[in-house]
């Protein structure tokens, strides 16, 4: 990927590299420091509108580089770095989502020069699975959060579970409406303040 700087960055499977215009230059995991590359093994990098480059590895470990001031750093905002993540979403309000398999997900703000950070896992509660399967943006304040067990709403930073039986595995948007698939093959779609089943894509081809 190229940085706003005008960077060329590379992700291997032995660390990071740059190239600024003379020569490439290396960045590999340090373990004496904590705010370094969390794993060498680099699956993908984003870079976000506040100048931070998000990057994701193998082992489901997420390292946010300030091209700034060319240095890793604390995006939680608590010392939680080595929390387990497989996917990074930017939102257009510049809010960060990190989510998985294993821990949930993460929503970080960046304001006043400061991370800050607030999860949503079985830990504290506010979800009955950690394995998120996906998170979708419907619009500018509403974030979909389907997991192994249930679908989640949060809007206006208030999160409701519309739906505590289901393993949902997709969502999409279509005419303004957000349809789910669940893992029976079941497709639901949200309007109105209700959750509703249209088909099953087992039996019926209505909905193609």
């Amino acid at each position: 990927m190229q940085d706003s700087k005008g960077f060329i960055w590379l992700g291997t499977l032995n660390g990071l590299s740059y190239y600024d215009g003379n020569s490439f230059v290396n960045i590999y995991p340090d373990i004496n420091n904590p705010l370094s590359l969390a794993d060498s093994r680099i699956r993908s990098m984003e870079e976000d509108p506040n100048g931070f480059m998000w990057i994701s590895t193998i082992s489901s470990f997420i390292s946010c580089y300030d091209l700034r001031h060319g240095c890793f750093v604390d995006f939680t905002g608590k010392g939680e770095m080595k929390d387990r993540y497989n996917e990074v979403t930017i939102l257009p309000n510049k809010d960060i989502w990190l989510w998985g398999r294993v821990q949930g997900c993460r929503k970080i703000t960046y304001k006043n020069n400061k991370f800050s950070s607030e999860t949503y896992s079985t830990d504290n509660h506010k979800l009955k699975s950690d394995n998120i399967r996906f998170l979708s943006v419907f619009d500018s304040n509403s974030i979909w959060i389907g997991t192994g067990k249930g679908l989640y709403l949060l809007k206006d930073n208030t999160l409701e579970c519309i739906d505590s039986t289901h393993y949902f595995l997709q969502s999409a948007v279509i005419d303004n409406t957000i349809y789910f698939i669940t893992s029976e093959g079941f497709i639901w779609k949200y309007n109105q303040q209700h959750l509703t089943k249209v088909a099953n894509t087992a039996t019926s081809t209505d909905f193609l």
